[in-house]
């Protein structure tokens, strides 16, 4: 649901282009020169070294001084807001606590939409009680603001609250669903976080946006109804299923209905489904992030197993897909 996509920790690297040094994987994510070989390998030593690199990836939050932007070509500035955005998913992943203040700040204080929503994902993916505070104070806030980045601000809260797995937060989200004052593609982000938090209150807003000529609420309402799992939605879903729809609709759709026919499941039939979807979509960044996602949240040997077949799979086009499975392993030792 975010603006940027970039849950996907290697697929934002691999954009960038040189070699692994003998310094920290923070000092070699820093420097910007590495190619889509290197990348995913730096990452794997930022996760085997985390006591070290934390407070690194946390260094990495703060603005860069002007004077020193300023020097930088519009190439580096890109590379350097890449890294960053990788630092910021990469506290989160590892669910580090020590980081929660200054996502905060970044989250409150960012210009940028990209930081602004990766620092409510990385928030949400930390959880707990603390992480469930800022969001829900900065939630509030962005609705009372008249900030001109205070709408991204309110996006990515609440997508931040839906992904922080806090039962407190239902009835904010609730409010802002049923909450007529606030755009439409607010309420869908609503009904899609209170989809994830086991809640189906926002399915009809979502599938009014179905309808809308809006490109961004259409898509949207699609992701949100795939969130919400609700298998009255497959009808509708199956409508932008067909090869005349726009490609993004399609292929949201499709991942929508596979996420409903998913949480219908039992815990065993999941595993082998979500192996056999990566498998099938092992170049689709949007399957990578959930389905990875859902694997290592079950913490199961059966999870664990499929993980360490997949991160095994030697089948070409696969290097994606065993390079997100390696890391996921990782991330759970």
């Amino acid at each position: 649901m975010s603006k940027v996509n970039c849950g996907i920790l290697l697929l934002v690297l691999l954009l960038l282009p040189v070699a692994i040094s003998a310094k920290s994987g923070v000092q070699d994510l820093k420097s910007m020169k590495f190619g889509p070989k290197e990348a995913p390998q730096i990452i794997e030593k930022i996760i085997e070294k985390r006591s070290e690199s934390i407070p690194e990836l946390i260094e990495m939050l703060k603005d860069t001084e002007d004077s020193k932007r300023l020097l930088m070509s519009r190439a580096d500035l890109l590379k350097e807001k890449y890294a960053r955005i990788t630092a910021i998913n990469l506290l989160g992943e590892l669910q580090e606590k020590e980081s929660l203040n200054s996502l905060k700040v970044l989250l409150l204080r960012s210009e940028n939409p990209s930081y602004i929503f990766n620092s409510a994902r990385a928030i949400g993916n930390i959880g707990g009680l603390k992480a469930f505070k800022i969001l829900s104070k900065t939630l509030i806030k962005s609705s009372a603001s008249k900030k001109s980045n205070s709408i991204y601000i309110k996006k990515a809260s609440i997508l931040g609250l839906g992904l922080c797995g806090s039962k407190l937060a239902v009835p904010l989200l609730i409010k802002e669903l049923n909450d007529h004052r606030n755009e439409q593609v607010i309420r869908i982000y609503a009904a899609g976080s209170l989809g994830l938090l086991g809640s189906d209150k926002g399915l009809y807003v979502a599938q009014d946006g179905l309808t809308s000529s809006d490109a961004q609420i259409k898509m949207r309402s699609i992701q949100a109804l795939g969130l919400i799992g609700n298998d009255i939605s497959n009808k509708d879903l199956e409508n932008f299923t067909g090869e005349k729809t726009k490609y993004s609709y399609r292929k949201a759709a499709k991942l929508s209905i596979s996420q409903i026919k998913y949480r219908k499941m039992k815990t065993g039939e999941k595993v082998k489904f979500l192996k056999e979807i990566l498998k099938r979509y092992p170049k689709r960044a949007t399957y990578i992030n959930w389905g990875m996602r859902k694997l290592s949240k079950m913490k199961t040997k059966e999870s664990i197993k499929a993980l360490t077949e997949l991160s095994k799979e030697e089948k070409t086009g696969y290097r994606f897909l065993k390079q997100a499975a390696r890391i996921k392993l990782k991330l759970n030792k």
